[in-house]
């Protein structure tokens, strides 16, 4: 076995640094025996997204690269009542939610649609290397579970029954 890293756990959940041997944390985090560095407020035991506002609240994403808030749908337009996420950027696309408290958790549901938009319509994509994944992680994103993977080229409603693996304290989600 070969292993390069902190030797803090989980690198600090990505929330601190590593300082001989002990976590640092980042302010509203707080050292945690088995997570590095956990909300000192404790999870969310509930996320709702509306995406209300010019872009995606800190509260709730710890990262989204390559898109952003679009309250017209961007190249395809809207897949649902207001605002919502559009990836169009060079490189990378995905958003990741902060931890969340999903010990009594049940669900988890979304509306997605993939496609591009050549001139003024949108074009539904061929393959599903183009699609987007839908994982889970309960080690800060150290590893990550999929639950589903695929293209959708109209808007479709996806609702996912959590599995018991993905009901802990802290367990994030990502799209890519």
């Amino acid at each position: 076995d070969v292993y390069v890293g902190s030797d803090c756990p989980l690198a600090c959940s990505g929330h601190g640094d590593c300082v001989n041997g002990a976590c640092v944390c980042d302010q509203g985090y707080a050292a945690h025996a088995e997570r590095g560095c956990a909300a000192a407020s404790g999870t969310q035991r509930e996320f709702r997204e509306a995406f209300s506002g010019p872009a995606a609240s800190a509260e709730r994403w710890l990262e989204v690269r390559g898109g952003g808030v679009s309250s017209t749908g961007g190249g395809c337009g809207v897949i649902a009542d207001g605002a919502s996420m559009h990836f169009d950027g060079e490189g990378a696309r995905f958003m990741e939610t902060v931890d969340l408290n999903m010990t009594h958790a049940r669900f988890l549901e979304f509306v997605v649609s993939t496609g591009y938009s050549q001139s003024s319509y949108c074009q539904g994509i061929s393959t599903d290397s183009q699609g987007v994944i839908f994982a889970y992680s309960t080690n800060a994103g150290y590893t990550w579970n999929v639950l589903d993977s695929g293209t959708w080229a109209t808007p479709t409603h996806r609702f996912y029954e959590l599995p018991p693996a993905a009901k802990t304290e802290y367990t994030r989600f990502i799209w890519w």
